[in-house]
């Protein structure tokens, strides 16, 4: 398969990725995926082969080849495409998630302007990036505060998923 995604918006593209994993798993067959997107190989495969003018630099399992690169060539060639920003989560986890089980604080006060927040609808990544800096962040639905989340809710949730036995 020759870069079979790359002229796909990102949604289409991600869930092809996804499909083409499960795929694999069920007909058990080996499939050569020529990418140029290091997070596209990373994500699919269970081999990679970093080629430098038609040689082989590296092949190796995707953990082995970001936590030791053969060498500067390979090292550069996936940070330069961001392949050590991976995703902290697997699962394409919402704000909402969290508001759908209870894990917030049910807003009480009238809002100050310098307080952070975030809309429901927005990733579980962005929130975790918000509360890096800030302890409580505020959660609007449909533009309206309901509520607050600290990083308190957010372990109870990771928490939750892993007892579930989800990805994380």
């Amino acid at each position: 398969m020759d870069e079979p995604f790359s002229a796909l918006d990102p949604i289409s593209r991600q869930k092809l990725q996804q499909d083409i994993v499960k795929l694999q798993k069920k007909i058990k067959k080996t499939i050569v995926f020529v990418t140029h997107d290091m997070q596209e190989a990373l994500a699919l495969g269970d081999r990679i082969c970093v080629m430098k003018d038609g040689e082989v630099v590296q092949c190796d399992t995707p953990t082995n080849i970001i936590s030791n690169p053969k060498n500067d060539f390979v090292e550069n060639f996936f940070k330069s495409g961001n392949a050590y920003n991976t995703c902290v989560l697997k699962g394409e986890y919402k704000v909402k998630d969290l508001i759908d089980i209870e894990l917030y604080n049910h807003y009480k006060y009238k809002t100050q302007n310098n307080n952070i927040s975030i809309d429901d609808e927005s990733s579980f990544e962005d929130l975790l990036k918000l509360l890096k800096d800030e302890e409580l962040i505020l959660v609007r639905h449909k533009g309206e505060i309901i509520g607050t989340i600290d990083s308190n809710n957010v372990v109870k949730f990771i928490s939750m998923q892993l007892e579930k036995g989800g990805d994380v």
